[in-house]
């Protein structure tokens, strides 16, 4: 009866393990990830031509990110530069930084500057829900107030 016990003990714990198992990659399987590519332009329709663009995941603690171009456009990237975010709802944040360049000769047109509201998740308005497909994304945002 000892040895039965035993072994009853044996194949419980081996069937937790196997439970843990498959939901640790069943977890791993509902972050597919897919590709983003889009625009940021202001309401007037001018490119936004410079800053990181971020999407946070609702479900899941992983964010995707992406460098917007001069022309506005941005291709976001999650675990590699480019291969995209993964699908569902997200908070979007877009992050510019101007700075002064120390050299008044030097001329930079970085146009309008986007509203700070949408450099924090707690305050910005925007949202994107990417597809398990190829998404392409296009997102207006107002300029800072002067």
């Amino acid at each position: 009866m000892h040895a039965l016990l035993r072994s009853e003990i044996y194949r419980f714990g081996w069937i937790c393990f196997c439970a843990s198992l498959m939901l640790a990659l069943g977890c791993n399987a509902s972050e597919e990830i897919y590709p983003v590519k889009g625009t940021v332009v202001f309401e007037d329709g001018s490119p936004v031509m410079f800053g990181d663009i971020e999407f946070q995941a609702s479900l899941e603690p992983i964010n995707a990110r992406g460098k917007i171009q001069r022309d506005g456009s941005f291709t976001m990237g999650t675990r590699s530069s480019n291969d995209g975010a993964l699908v569902g709802e997200h908070k979007v944040v877009i992050v510019q930084a101007v700075t002064n360049h120390f050299n008044l000769d030097v001329v930079h047109d970085h146009g309008h500057i986007a509203d700070p509201m949408y450099s924090s998740y707690q305050t910005t308005e925007l949202t994107v829900d990417v597809k398990p497909e190829e998404n392409n994304i296009n997102l207006v945002v107002k300029p800072r107030k002067d």
